[in-house]
This record gives structure tokens, C-alpha cells and sequence, in this order.
């Protein structure tokens, strides 16, 4: 034994001398919350009063659910003071407390629907019934299956129909809704015994539709509509009833009426109806979906603004109405029961025109045809009459709004009816609430393939421009880029208004610019008739070249290019300096200014079409696979050459990233993960890690953390900056990122092993790569991964780590470093890079944002963003000329989701400073938050002052400098 004790080497008696001198970690306490046990429940049985009892269920309630096996225990408790106890609360609240334990997963509250029968039988208390019928209703709910239940569930809710209370009866008309089937009878017997028959649920529910209390009649139609959304036939007869309704005093009444016709429309449009007041006869029936939708045109009336708003919104869902009962939703004439109601001159012209004159022979001959019956007659607007027009002029927005979102639906329906609702919905640009504003603006891109504008309908239009909402002016810019314009007046007066917005706002540019794109694009012919006064030619005289950095300029040309590329005429227009200009846009802005083939020829007629990008991209993907595939066996290669290997196919890949945008990610996350490939195979060959501690010095093992964490970033860039990698390539990534925690480790432990100084403790070194380790293998674990042979060799033996002997892990993480290479990536899916463009600030101007020192300054931020799920860890960084870096954390409401995983962010941030000498620049750029502690993308990571430490980020676009001046305060 003392032998053994002499042996030890030098590095375990500097191991345990670190040891000593550091002091032993904090215990850490771990608080869990006990499960609650019966003995808490059988408190109830010591009380004294109610109001004890009361207080105790309510500290239960609060508290959390018992264990799976302990819940027939206490509900059996619970049923045991219900029946001792006979103050309602009380007894209501157990009630409570038991519908929420039925819903227990992997309870079966089968055997507890008798026992509530039994005690809904006998209960006298309207509060406690209510709450019985409640539980019984998610029971039932909870077991979809069991029908005989249902039936059973359903007969004691219509027993509890006739109480006087009309919760109750409000309860029980939603248990039968929605346990119900539409072809489920019930025995009535609430006469004698040899008077009972057989009651259908519909027929049931439709008793209660007439109920004196408005809140039974409202529950009445929505249990009807739970029970048609359960059931595929609905009956009919409960159209005349929901017909009805809709002059019920009570206004949910008439929405849960109006949403009941609104349902028959849709099942039954066809189906004739008879229209009231008249007698049978075809020409006296119409279609239900015409009748229903007149009848919901006619709630447009309604005094609820409530009321008014649905009606308003369900109309736009019913495209099979006739053409003609559309267009009266546009016209104001007096109409009764749908048809025009005639003057007494027109039916004498009539009748003078048919020639049918009384002879005075026969007695009455000239009475009135028509048996007019008083009651069911009305001099106010009837049915689909004027419904939009006194939609859209509603005092409230919500009503305006809906009837917008109703007109533009039905008309991208019909051609025709769009044409007649274009002036209503131009009407609605003057409106001043901004959402109705945006909406109308939005329903007239929507539409704008059946219509085209006229000169006094474009200027209204026009006019949105001049408002102070960037949204509403980039709105109306989209729906400009879909309207067909009639004349080349228009089209000129569209450039007009929009030169002076650009004039206005310069920061709208780019969506002008778009917008006269597609304005030139789908307007040939009139631009053609408009060139000679957009460019300012003269027939005989030389007119001065205009400036090139002039953004009106530049809009007019992107107008007149697009144009041309469909009307090649328009050329022999152009000066001479056109065709320069065209080289420089093209070169500069070719998203905006297209291909031309007349001008490239006439410009270089010598050089060919690009044919070599062409034949270099058709089989660049099956290049990217074959890249992948020559480093596959870089094992079985010299160390030197390998390397060499990985540095070409490091850069072919950044190249085939340059040639195809469209395999730019996948090359990107290829070069990526080979350049961590890479550094770890320098670092592992280097003489560092054969050194012995003695004679490694400080600045080599700096170098090799330094590699470290770049090989680390470039990690967490793998994980964080690309959508659409496969779990495999996931976790080839997370290896790699464990052999730099492992590589990490080791230069750690031998830092601490030769230096003298103040370092973190080799024990609390390897408790944090433990728990690293065990985060990697439960990810593998979860998902059902296999490891490679460097993982699956620490996984075995990561259960004999102790994080006391450091030494341990000093000597035998590096052999297992240097025998298990990291293996090879092999894409599978195609992946997506994050993008991030700003747009504002644009940056490179010489004019800076000058604010008072040591007050704020607004500078406003217009963002796009491409292929980010969470938007929530996004921010802000701004970097100041003497380094000092901020964050900004923007709303959530600032994120405007364009499609999936697409945003633009629009928001401002607040900046400041002490004063300065002269203008200087600094630096704004998009982040990316990530936890270098975890292995998921999802949790929480809006940042807190406490933790910014704990987190790290990754840059998701090139930062823009922008100019800065802080001014000395004025002195009074």
C-alpha cells in the first residue's frame, strides 16, 4: 500500500493539491411538490360549518390534481360531504371540483354517471343542478363512444327541461346539443303513460325556441347548431323558426338565428321555400339560399351594432346567390317581399298597355287582382335591398369593415358584381378609420383582375397617397401593381401622383419603384403613347442628359423599360443616352429592370447570350453530391493531403454557392460544417495535444481555445441559421460540437494543471462537460439516433466519470479525440438560410441624423426577414464608434407576417449619447439569441437584464452604417 502511495504520479499530486485549495461546491436543494393525498380530502369530514368547508375546497381546488390511483378515493369523499352538507355553494362547488377530476387522463368516470343521476334526482337547487348537468355533459363528452350513455344523458337533461330556472334549462339545451344526434328519438312522457311518444331531438330542441326567457331561446339555437355540426341532415322545418327569430327583442337570439339560416344555406341552397303572404305556386318560391341570404341582408337594419357586424360578415360565405339578388345589395329601391314594389301610374300604364280596360258589364271586374294582406306588408327596404350601401355607411367600423371583407369576397365570385361594387369600394378609401382604409384598399387588389379603373375612380385612389400610415401607401402601391387602368391619361396621372409621393416620403421608394414596374409591364400600349413626354424629347433639339441618381428619374425609366420589354417598338424613341442608362439599372437593379434583347444586342452585339452560367447550373446539384461524396473517406488518407482535400472542396462550395442561389444554403452549411471539420483535424495533429504539460506554453494554448470557439460558432451557426436540415445532419452537427466541448476540456484541465492563477476549479470544469454529455446523449436517446464511434465511446463509459478526478479525464479524452475522426456530412433535404435585408436605414449618405446630445433620437427601422421560425429571438444591435454595443428587443406587434416563416418588421429604436466632435458612423445589424447551454431551438429567449451573460448571438445580415451627429444643447 505504501508502495502504491510513493507511485503517484506529478499530475495527481498537482490534481489534488488544486483540489484542496478550492472550495467544495454548494449544495444544491432541489423543492419538488408533493403529490396531495386522500388525507387532505378527508379534512373535509372534521369541519364545522359550511364556510370552513367552503374555504377548504376552495384551497384544494387551487392545489395540484391527485395521483391516477388516488381519485376513487377522493371522489367518493367528495360524493360523502355532498350529501352531509346542504348549503348550495358548497355542494356546487364539489361539483366543480368533480367534472374537473373526471377529466383526469386514465380515469374512467363511467361508474360516477350514476351516482350524479341519483343526486340530480333529488336536487332542489337551481345552482347545484346546473353544475350536475355540467358535469354530466363532459362525462358524456369525455366518452364519445358509449351511445347508450348518450341516450341516457340526453333523457335526464329533457326531464330537467321543464325547471323554473333558466340556467338550468340552459345547460340541459347544451348537454342535448351536444350529445345528441339529429336522429335520436326520446319518449315523452310528460303526459300520462298511455298518452307518451316518441319526441324528435330537433322537434325538442325547437319547443325551447319559443321559451319566455331570451337566454333559453339563445341556448335553444345553439345546441341546433351543435347538434347540425354532429349531424349530417339538419332538418328543414327549423328554417321557418330561425325566420322567425330574427325579430326576437333579445340580439343573441337573432345572431344565433342568423348563424342557424346561414348554416341551412349552405346545406340546403337548392331546396325551394315559399315566400310569406302569398299563396303555392312556383312562381311564388324561391331558392333558401336566395331567401336566406335576403333574410341576413335584412338584419343589416338591425339597431344591434352587434347584430348588424355578423350579419354583415356571414353574407360574404354565400356564393351560390343569384346574380340578381346581388345587385340589389347595391341598389336602394323600394322592394317588397323581393320584388319591386310598383307606383299606381305604372300599373295603370300597364294596364292601359295590355289593352285590358273595364267594360262596366260585370260587377267588380276592376277590383285589384291581388289579395293584399296588410300584416305582411312593409313600405321599409325588404330582403337584399341596399344591404351593402348602408353596410358600408354604418356609423360603426366593425360594421364597415365586415360589409368590405362581404363585397370583396362575393365579387372576386362574380365578374359582374365586382364591376358594379367598384365605386362603393372606392368610396371606402375616404373612410376615417386606417383598418377600413387597409381593408378597402386590400378588397381592391383582390378584385382587380374584373375591373378597370376610370379616371374619377383613380383619382380618389390616388389621393390615399398623400396618407401619413406607410401601411396604407405600401397597400395602395400593391393593389396599383394589379389594376388595369383605362386610358393613358390615368396612367399618367398614376406617375403624377406617385413622382410627388416619392417627393413626400423618399422612404417609399423601393415600393414605388415595384410598383411602376408592374404598372409598365401590364401597361404597354399606353406607356408606348407617353414616352416622348415621360423622357422630355424634343424633334429637333438636344435636351440635357438627367441626373442618374435621381429616384424620380429612375422610376420613370423602370416605368418605360418594363414596357418595352413588351412593346420593343418604344425604342426608336429612346435618345441616345437611354441606352446607357438601361446597362447601368440592369447591372444595378435587376430584380427591377428585366431583360431587354434588342437593347443587349444593340449594346453588345459581339458577345453571346450568358450560355455559360446556363450549362454550369444544370448539374450543379449532382456536383454538390459528388463534392460531398470525395471527402467521405478522409481517414483513409495523409493527414496533409486530407487537408488540402478539405480546403478545395471548402471553397468549389462557396463557388457553386455563387453560381446557383438556389443551392447557396445547402453549399453554405456544407463548407460550414467542413471547415469545423478541418480545424479539428489541425488541432488534433498538432504538436500541442503530444506536448507534455511541462512544456506547452500559454500562447499555443490560447491559439487552441481560440479555434475552439470559432469551431463552436460556427456550430451554432449550423443549428440556428438553417431550416430544413434532417435530424441525421442535426446530430452530426451536435457531435461536432461535442468534440469541441471535449477538446475544450482538455486544454481547460491543462491550463489549470500548469498555472498557478487564479482558474475555475478542474472539478466544476468537468461537472459542466458532464452535463453537456448527458444533454447530447438524451437528445440521441429521444429521437432514436445512433452515435458515432466517438460519442458511443463516451456514452459506455460515461458513467464511471467522476468529476473529482479531473486527471482521469485529462488522460483519456485525448486518445479518444485522436482515434475517432469526425465523420462525413451527407445532405439530404434541401435547406433554407435565414435572410435578413434592411431596407431603412439604407446607409452610405453623407448627411447625418443630427439630435440634441443626451436625448433621444428616433431611427426608424424597415426590416425584411426570410426562413426564421421564431421571430421572438431577434434584436436589434447597435454598435457605437467607441465600441460600446446595445441591444433592442422589438415588439412582437412590429413583426407583420407576410407567409411562412416570411416577416418584415417595421419599428423604431430610441438612441443616445454624450456629445461629439463630428459626425460618426455606426453600425446597425439584425441578431439571432441562441442558449449555448441548450441543445433546442425552442424556449423561452426574450433576453432579461439577469441572464444576457448566458446567451450568445449569431449576426443574420451585413450591419449598416448610418451617420450620427449629437449637437451641444441650445443655451436660452
Amino acid at each position: 500500500m505504501a508502495t502504491s502511495t510513493k507511485k503517484r504520479s506529478a499530475e495527481d499530486v498537482l490534481t489534488a493539491t488544486v483540489q484542496e485549495e478550492t472550495k467544495p461546491p454548494p449544495i444544491k436543494i432541489r423543492i419538488s411538490a408533493k403529490p396531495l393525498t386522500t388525507a387532505c380530502y378527508a379534512d373535509l369530514g372534521t369541519v364545522a360549518s359550511s364556510q370552513e368547508a367552503l374555504k377548504l375546497l376552495l384551497e384544494l381546488g387551487n392545489k395540484i390534481t391527485p395521483l391516477e390511483t388516488q381519485i376513487e378515493n377522493v371522489i367518493h369523499l367528495l360524493l360523502e360531504h355532498f350529501n352531509k352538507d346542504s348549503h348550495p355553494t358548497v355542494r356546487a362547488k364539489i361539483v366543480m371540483m368533480l367534472a374537473d377530476l373526471s377529466r383526469t387522463p386514465g380515469y374512467d368516470a363511467l361508474p360516477l354517471v350514476d351516482d350524479v343521476l341519483t343526486l340530480l334526482s333529488r336536487e332542489k337547487s337551481h345552482r347545484v343542478k346546473c353544475e350536475l348537468v355540467r358535469l354530466l355533459r363532459l362525462v358524456g363528452q369525455s366518452l364519445s363512444g358509449c351511445l347508450d350513455l348518450h341516450q341516457q344523458l340526453v333523457k335526464a337533461a329533457k326531464e330537467n327541461l321543464n325547471d323554473s330556472d333558466h340556467s338550468v334549462r340552459c345547460e340541459c339545451l347544451h348537454l342535448i346539443g351536444s350529445l345528441a344526434t339529429s336522429d335520436m328519438n326520446i319518449q315523452d312522457d310528460t303526459q300520462e303513460a298511455t298518452t307518451s311518444m316518441d319526441l324528435n331531438v330537433q322537434d325538442l330542441v325547437g319547443m325551447y325556441t319559443k321559451d319566455q326567457d331570451p337566454r333559453v331561446r339563445t341556448s335553444a339555437f345553439l345546441s341546433m347548431l351543435f347538434l347540425h355540426q354532429r349531424s349530417p341532415n339538419p332538418s328543414l322545418s327549423l328554417y321557418q323558426r330561425a325566420c322567425d327569430a330574427l325579430k326576437d327583442d333579445f340580439e343573441g337570439v337573432r345572431v344565433a338565428a342568423m348563424k342557424l339560416i346561414w348554416t341551412l344555406a349552405h346545406l340546403y341552397p337548392e331546396e325551394m321555400v315559399e315566400l310569406p303572404g302569398t299563396s303555392s305556386g312556383e312562381e311564388e318560391s324561391i331558392r333558401l339560399v336566395d331567401d336566406g341570404f335576403a333574410k341576413i341582408c335584412d338584419m343589416v337594419n338591425d339597431i344591434s351594432v352587434t347584430v348588424r357586424a355578423k350579419a354583415a360578415g356571414l353574407l360574404g360565405s354565400l356564393h351560390s346567390v343569384n346574380v340578381r339578388f346581388l345587385e340589389q345589395t347595391l341598389d336602394k329601391k323600394l322592394m317588397s317581399h323581393l320584388r319591386r314594389k310598383t307606383t299606381a301610374h305604372e300599373r295603370q300604364k300597364e294596364k292601359y298597355a295590355s289593352g285590358d280596360w273595364s267594360s262596366g258589364q260585370k260587377w267588380a271586374d276592376d277590383a285589384p287582382k291581388e289579395d293584399v294582406n296588410p300584416e305582411t306588408m312593409s313600405c321599409i327596404n325588404q330582403g337584399a335591398c341596399g344591404a351593402f350601401v348602408h353596410g358600408l355607411e354604418d356609423e360603426f367600423y366593425e360594421v364597415r369593415s365586415a360589409a368590405v371583407d362581404s363585397l370583396c369576397e362575393l365579387a372576386t365570385q362574380s365578374p359582374s358584381f365586382a364591376v358594379l361594387s367598384l365605386d362603393f369600394l372606392v368610396d371606402m378609401f375616404n373612410d376615417e378609420i386606417e383598418l377600413v382604409r387597409l381593408n378597402a384598399i386590400n378588397s381592391l387588389r383582390r378584385i382587380s383582375p374584373h375591373i378597370v379603373l376610370r379616371e374619377d375612380q383613380l383619382e380618389i385612389v390616388l389621393h390615399v397617397l398623400d396618407d401619413f400610415s406607410k401601411e396604407i401607401r405600401e397597400g395602395l402601391h400593391e393593389a396599383l401593381c394589379s389594376i388595369r387602368l383605362a386610358t393613358k391619361s390615368c396612367l399618367n396621372r398614376a406617375l403624377q401622383f406617385l413622382m410627388r409621393n416619392l417627393n413626400k416620403y423618399p422612404h417609399d421608394r423601393l415600393s414605388i419603384w415595384n410598383c411602376l414596374r408592374h404598372l409598365g409591364s401590364g401597361h404597354p400600349n399606353l406607356t408606348h403613347s407617353l414616352v416622348p413626354e415621360l423622357l422630355g424629347t424634343h424633334p429637333f433639339f438636344d435636351t440635357p442628359e438627367p441626373d442618374m441618381d435621381d429616384p424620380a428619374y429612375i422610376a420613370v425609366m423602370i416605368l418605360i423599360f418594363n414596357s418595352t420589354a413588351h412593346c420593343p417598338m418604344m425604342i426608336s424613341l429612346f435618345p441616345d443616352y437611354a441606352l446607357r442608362h438601361y446597362a447601368y439599372l440592369r447591372d444595378s437593379i435587376p430584380h427591377l429592370v428585366p431583360s431587354i434583347p434588342h437593347i443587349s444586342h444593340s449594346l453588345s452585339p459581339t458577345k453571346p447570350a450568358s450560355s455559360i452560367p446556363e450549362a454550369a447550373g444544370q448539374d450543379l446539384g449532382a456536383l454538390l453530391q459528388s463534392m460531398l461524396s470525395k471527402v467521405k473517406h478522409l481517414d483513409q488518407m495523409e493527414q496533409r493531403a486530407a487537408n488540402d482535400l478539405m480546403q478545395l472542396t471548402i471553397s468549389d462550395l462557396q463557388r457553386i454557392g455563387e453560381l446557383q442561389p438556389t443551392l447557396a444554403a445547402s453549399s453554405e452549411y456544407a463548407a460550414l460544417y467542413l471547415q469545423c471539420q478541418l480545424l479539428l483535424s489541425k488541432i488534433l495533429n498538432s504538436e500541442q495535444m503530444t506536448l507534455p504539460l511541462s512544456l506547452s506554453s500559454q500562447q499555443t494554448e490560447e491559439t487552441t481555445l481560440a479555434a475552439v470557439d470559432k469551431i463552436l460558432r460556427m456550430s451554432f451557426q449550423l443549428q440556428h441559421l438553417f431550416v430544413g436540415s434532417s435530424l441525421q445532419e442535426q446530430a452530426a452537427v451536435f457531435q461536432t460540437r461535442l468534440r469541441a466541448w471535449t477538446l475544450q476540456l482538455v486544454v481547460r484541465l491543462r491550463e489549470a494543471m500548469v498555472s498557478t492563477g487564479k482558474k475555475i476549479p478542474p472539478a466544476r470544469l468537468c461537472e459542466e462537460y458532464l452535463k453537456k454529455l448527458q444533454l447530447v446523449q438524451r437528445y440521441f436517446s429521444l429521437h432514436n439516433l445512433k452515435p458515432d464511434s466517438f460519442s458511443q465511446a463516451l456514452f459506455s463509459e460515461m458513467h464511471k466519470f467522476d468529476p473529482s478526478k479531473s486527471g482521469i479525464l485529462s488522460k483519456f479524452l485525448p486518445s479518444v479525440l485522436v482515434h475517432h475522426p469526425l465523420p462525413s456530412l451527407s445532405l439530404s433535404n434541401m435547406i433554407c438560410r435565414s435572410k435578413v435585408t434592411i431596407v431603412e436605414p439604407a446607409g452610405g449618405s453623407d448627411n447625418p441624423h443630427r439630435f440634441t446630445a443626451r436625448l433621444a433620437l428616433a431611427l426608424p427601422l424597415d426590416v425584411n426577414i426570410d426562413n426564421v421560425e421564431e421571430v421572438d429571438r431577434i434584436q436589434i444591435l447597435v454598435k457605437f464608434p467607441d465600441s460600446e454595443v446595445q441591444l433592442f428587443n422589438p415588439r412582437l406587434s412590429d413583426f407583420k407576417q407576410l407567409g411562412p416563416m416570411k416577416y418584415r418588421l417595421l419599428t423604431e429604436i430610441f438612441l443616445t449619447h454624450g456629445l461629439w466632435s463630428e459626425p460618426c458612423q455606426i453600425e446597425v445589424s439584425l441578431v439571432m439569441m441562441y442558449h449555448p447551454k441548450q441543445l433546442q431551438k425552442s424556449g423561452p429567449t426574450r433576453p432579461s437584464n439577469n441572464n444576457m451573460s448566458e446567451k450568445g448571438t449569431i449576426p443574420l445580415c451585413e450591419p449598416v452604417k448610418v451617420y450620427l451627429m449629437p449637437k451641444p444643447p441650445k443655451r436660452i
